[in-house]
């Protein structure tokens, strides 16, 4: 199976799944990557490489499950180790496919020397991005990657453990790079706080969304039908991760049902509902849901093909996004919803206010009061949607500066 990259065509630049591909917003970032390289250089040759865990690892990680789960009996006095199946190449594959732009998935053995093995049977100049350090002394130019550091700020959704774990990867990565990629100013500056010391270079991605091929023009009625969606509804398509916050948004959602006038408006939630840290939120949720008596009013479709989430998301009144950690600008969501022209309501954490967009407004994060008033307006002011030739052009400038700043960020590490 390993071998398989001896198949595939020769590439220009790897971009490296390992950490991404496991997580919507992990293969959403990689697809910005390839849309962005492509649309600057449409010669560029891209291959996306994926580790494939030898059997050591795999028996290491049922053991880390075990210990995960005597430690929640012992926390939460429950026992849940289910996982999220790591997807397969073909899955990965399918995900990363886009019109128009030549990519393989390449799969390799995970350790330094089978990922150098496959970089040089693919002929590739650079490797983008990694969330771990490659070492110094790796002979082909690779770029750093770092999330954020929700672990700083939000300490008691990790274990002790964890949150050394990533001080050790983070300090490696600042220590070995010469240069990281991030998806925001907020963590550039995150970086210059925890690590001063630190003398790689920060290159840092613009928020561009940017409509991917079929988005405007699939018909997202039939979608409407099928869901039995409400005329007026908001939307969080978030995985239902603590930090999200999406009590906030139901509580907001309670007030506004207090006026008359508002209760046949409905919330709309799409996205994964499993969160490793805490595998019964999700349970918890619809225990509160339902306490709040909004069980006919909140609906959880999970995790939905991507295009019908768009769908669902072009008919929005608006897309809440009551985050209370992100690494880039409002995450995934918000990059969807500006991308296909539909309005946000996001809390002000820093990283958000980095967004710069008329159809972006804010709410103080955590507060339920102030969020119902941004849905108020919301409701009530008439909202043109760009069209969506406006949007393709927007789109494609922003893609080319995302292709750029990468295209900087691999200058600088060779």
């Amino acid at each position: 199976m390993i071998n398989r990259a001896c198949e595939c065509r020769s590439c220009d630049v790897v971009l490296l799944g390992k950490g991404l591909t496991n997580w919507t917003g992990g293969i959403d970032y990689l697809r910005l990557c390839i849309e962005g390289l492509s649309a600057t250089l449409p010669a560029l040759r891209i291959g996306v490489s994926l580790p494939q865990p030898p059997v050591r690892a795999r028996i290491r990680t049922l053991l880390g499950d075990a210990k995960r789960g005597i430690l929640q009996v012992f926390h939460h006095g429950t026992f849940d180790i289910a996982r999220i199946p790591a997807p397969t190449l073909e899955e990965v594959r399918n995900a990363l496919t886009i019109d128009r732009i030549a990519c393989d998935v390449v799969p390799y053995r995970d350790s330094r020397k089978g990922l150098l093995s496959v970089v040089r049977t693919l002929g590739a100049h650079a490797v983008f991005p990694s969330l771990e350090s490659l070492g110094p002394e790796f002979p082909v130019p690779w770029v750093g990657y770092i999330p954020d550091f929700q672990h700083q700020y939000l300490p008691e959704l990790f274990s002790r453990r964890e949150r050394r774990s990533r001080d050790v990867i983070f300090g490696n990565l600042i220590r070995d790079a010469r240069v990281l990629s991030l998806n925001s100013r907020a963590v550039a500056d995150d970086i210059r706080r925890f690590y001063p010391s630190a003398t790689c270079r920060l290159v840092v991605l613009p928020f561009a969304p940017a409509p991917a091929a079929g988005w405007l023009e699939f018909d997202f009625r039939e979608t409407l039908r099928r869901y039995r969606l409400p005329p007026r509804y908001f939307l969080i398509s978030n995985q239902f991760w603590v930090h999200k916050s999406h009590i906030t948004a139901f509580e907001a959602l309670l007030l506004l049902h207090a006026k008359s006038e508002f209760r046949d408006v409905e919330l709309i939630c799409t996205g994964s509902t499993y969160d490793y840290r805490w595998p019964r939120y999700f349970e918890e949720l619809g225990r509160k849901v339902k306490a709040l008596g909004l069980s006919s009013k909140i609906r959880f479709l999970g995790k939905i093909p991507k295009i019908e989430q768009i769908a669902i998301m072009r008919r929005a009144v608006a897309v809440l996004q009551p985050t209370l950690s992100e690494g880039g600008p409002g995450g995934g969501s918000v990059y969807d919803a500006v991308a296909v022209g539909t309005p946000v309501i996001a809390s002000d954490i820093p990283v958000n206010r980095e967004i710069e967009h008329e159809s972006v407004r804010f709410f103080p994060a955590r507060s339920a009061e102030k969020l119902v008033q941004e849905m108020e307006y919301s409701l009530a002011t008439p909202y043109q949607r760009p069209q969506d030739s406006i949007l393709r052009e927007q789109g494609r400038i922003a893609l080319e500066k995302v292709g750029a700043k990468i295209i900087e960020a691999i200058a600088f590490a060779k």
